[in-house]
């Protein structure tokens, strides 16, 4: 058994470190878990090494509470040493990290309990001369395994996370893995191995300095890799030395006072005198604190501005732009005003009716770069900072699937000098790219700048959407307005058609009563030319005969005209009904034969019928069928002045065909297509700058809604109608109904009624699809 020397003053300084770096790692960083874990595992390390080198070898007697403190701090290091170790790093952890996270702080809170409550760990401790004995219980080894587990498992997990982490997170935790490390072997092999095998419990003086390589290699991290940001620190630290410094002169301030006119700094009235002291330094206090943290952040943590402020004041100027350059050039200022890089530009993407505006701005020459590199970059891997310092140290995993396009872009950055390339927006709705060269002194940028240039970026993007959303409004606005002026003149222009057809309608009526008085008013002077007659004895079989014609003509003319209209009624409505049969179609053309002729002979013009040598018989309604021959055959009549007209009937295959051809006025070429149409009359105005009031005169005779029935009942019949005709020289109307077979009969479902069953046969082959 040797005798190890304690280095008290040694154990006392490296306390102090811990103590210090502690509080600089919690109260001048950001503010996160992982932090507040590594400032306690650290004051827990400072703790533990005053206890084992500072105060144990000092104390003779009454060990135990001590070497149960010394117990207690070693356990509570090594598990916040675990939890800093957790919170600082979570990628991909599996469930099974998450249940041993909750083990090992249940494991090391038993352990700590046992050593505290019982004497099952160590059971007595003394010296024996210069060497501190241990005598230990039967607990011993399983609280040691205890130790074992969490410290392997906090080894495990640190490489875990070592192995996945990215650019300058990796090369922290390596820092960090190597320097627990050494630490934690040591002082396993110091406080936890040796002095169970050999009962000497001396070498627990040394094995805390071994928190010296912690240290160590946790600030070289920090120097050299940001680890907490060491800039933060120093701006921190300063921030509360300097309001600590104005918090002491004030006390000596007080105390001196009160000795100077009370001649005690106890003296009972300087409680006057201090409260009005209170009082001012509180209102001096509050600005100066103001002041003091502007400038360090200004000076020391960001030279010449401070980020929330410029951020606030960006975020308002922004909100009032919605001009892509000046959101842009906004963006570019404000970066050059504090960051002050030597290069900067801003490239703007917006895709316009398939092109892409390009916005740039540079503080030396415009920087032209492929886009479309950084973007295949950023959508094969991830849409985070590509920061040229970070890569040269190490590749970030993110990166890894697109491992050609990143070192397209670096080599790039390298040649034109870029430290660092942001995106404008994130994912599908990235807007645009930021490109920053180095900073003044090609100072590296640090986590804190970063993080300020990133939510400059994201204001922007939010700014360049609300500018592109404008603008869409703004078309949209402008289409709106030619859309509603388009309906507006579509509207008028349905509208003037509405009234002229309105017009049509309301001329049309008229001659329609005139039409439908007509033939009652020549009856009814017919019948009172019989009555006067017969009273006077006069009435001779001659004028019976003659009135006789006249009544049955009339009466004829306006059961046509009533048919007609209540045909047109029935259409409208789409209740005309429909009863196929077969039909003698030359009776058709004899019927309406005989009963114009007469007609026809009053006006001296030739009525001539030709038909096919056999009878030709048509599928169709034979009402309905004479209405349509008997229209057309009156229609040719009435319009004729002289001539013939014809009747003649022809078998086309599947079909027949009714023509009636006269040798008329003629029908001019544009009011062909019209026909058919309800209320339509060619030649519809006489000719003539006659008016009644607002109107014109209406050409007398015919209605306008017979060949209108003509051409739906055609349609209804599964036919069609077809005009021919030449001015001057005459009309034929034509139109095709089925021709009978014993297969149409056989369908039943042929018998329809309705606009549904019109048109269901093949327009262009004329083949029926029943």
């Amino acid at each position: 058994m040797f005798t190890i020397p304690a280095f008290p003053e040694l154990g006392a300084i490296v306390a102090i470190a811990c103590l210090l770096f502690a509080i600089a790692s919690f109260f001048f960083s950001q503010r996160s878990r992982s932090n507040l874990f590594f400032a306690l595992s650290t004051i827990s390390a400072g703790i533990w090494i005053v206890v084992n080198t500072v105060v144990l070898p000092t104390v003779t007697e009454n060990l135990d509470p001590l070497v149960k403190v010394s117990f207690v701090f070693g356990h509570l290091t090594l598990i916040l040493i675990w939890c800093f170790a957790y919170y600082f790093t979570t990628n991909n952890l599996s469930k099974s990290f998450r249940t041993i996270h909750i083990f090992n702080i249940l494991i090391t809170v038993f352990s700590i309990v046992f050593v505290i409550v019982s004497q099952l760990i160590v059971t007595k401790s003394y010296y024996i001369g210069d060497a501190l004995i241990l005598e230990y219980g039967p607990l011993y080894i399983l609280e040691s395994i205890a130790f074992l587990f969490v410290f392997i498992i906090t080894i495990v997990y640190l490489f875990r996370q070592f192995r996945i982490a990215e650019g300058l997170s990796k090369n922290q935790l390596r820092l960090f893995l190597v320097g627990f490390g050494l630490t934690a072997s040591i002082s396993l092999l110091t406080n936890l191995i040796y002095p169970f095998i050999s009962k000497d419990a001396n070498s627990s003086r040394v094995g805390p300095l071994g928190v010296i390589f912690y240290i160590a290699f946790t600030f070289y991290a920090v120097v050299r890799y940001r680890f907490l940001d060491i800039k933060l620190f120093i701006g921190r630290f300063t921030y509360y030395f300097v309001l600590s410094l104005i918090v002491l002169i004030a006390y000596r301030i007080v105390l001196l006072s009160n000795n100077f006119i009370w001649g005690s700094a106890l003296d009972i009235r300087g409680m006057l005198t201090g409260a009005v002291f209170a009082f001012v330094f509180v209102a001096f206090y509050d600005n100066f604190k103001v002041f003091i943290q502007s400038r360090i952040n200004s000076v020391l943590i960001n030279p010449g501005f401070e980020p929330n402020e410029v951020i606030v004041n960006f975020n308002k100027t922004i909100s009032t732009l919605l001009d892509y350059e000046e959101i842009a050039e906004l963006l570019d200022q404000t970066i050059l005003k504090t960051i002050r890089p030597n290069l900067i530009s801003v490239f703007v993407k917006l895709e316009e009716k398939d092109k892409i505006i390009l916005k740039t701005q540079s503080t030396e020459n415009e920087v032209a770069l492929n886009y479309n590199n950084i973007y295949k970059l950023w959508e094969n891997s991830a849409y985070i900072p590509i920061f040229l310092d970070q890569i040269e140290l190490e590749v970030p995993r993110k990166f890894s699937s697109a491992f050609h396009e990143l070192s397209l872009v670096v080599e790039e950055m390298r040649q034109k000098k870029i430290k660092l390339i942001l995106p404008i927006g994130m994912k599908e709705n990235s807007n645009g790219i930021l490109i920053l060269g180095s900073k003044e002194g090609d100072s590296p940028y640090n986590t804190v700048q970063i993080k300020y240039i990133e939510s400059l970026c994201e204001i922007t993007a939010l700014a360049l959407m609300r500018a592109k959303l404008y603008e869409e409004v703004q078309e949209f606005n402008e289409t709106l307005q030619q859309k509603v002026k388009d309906a507006t003149l579509e509207v008028q222009s349905q509208n003037s058609k509405l009234s002229e057809a309105l017009k049509v309608e309301r001329d049309m009526l008229d001659v329609l009563g005139h039409e439908l008085r007509t033939p009652l008013g020549t009856i009814r002077n017919a019948m009172g030319v019989m009555d006067l007659k017969y009273k006077n004895k006069q009435f001779t079989d001659t004028d019976l005969e003659g009135f006789l014609k006249i009544g049955t003509e009339n009466i004829r003319r306006e059961i046509q005209l009533l048919e007609t209209i209540l045909a047109s009624a029935k259409i409208d409505n789409d209740k005309l009904d429909m009863n196929f049969e077969k039909v003698d179609s030359n009776d058709v053309i004899a019927d309406s034969f005989e009963a114009y002729k007469y007609d026809a002979e009053k006006k001296g013009i030739k009525l001539i019928v030709t038909l096919p040598k056999e009878v030709v018989y048509s599928y169709a309604d034979r009402l309905r069928i004479q209405q349509v021959m008997d229209n057309l055959v009156s229609n040719s009549i009435k319009y004729t002045l002289k001539g013939q007209v014809e009747l003649k009937l022809a078998d086309e295959g599947k079909y027949v065909r009714f023509s009636v051809s006269d040798t008329g006025e003629g029908i001019p070429e544009e009011d062909i297509a019209k026909l058919g149409t309800k209320f339509f009359r060619a030649n519809m105005y006489l000719k003539s700058d006659g008016k009644i009031g607002d109107r014109r005169i209406v050409r007398p005779g015919g209605t306008g809604i017979g060949l209108y029935v003509v051409y739906q009942i055609v349609k209804y019949m599964y036919g069609e109608v077809k005009v021919t005709s030449k001015l001057g020289e005459g009309s034929t109307f034509s139109f095709t109904v089925l021709k009978h077979t014993d297969a149409l009969e056989d369908k039943n479902s042929f018998i329809l009624t309705g606009k549904n069953s019109v048109r269901t046969y093949n327009d262009e082959t004329r083949e029926s699809v029943f």
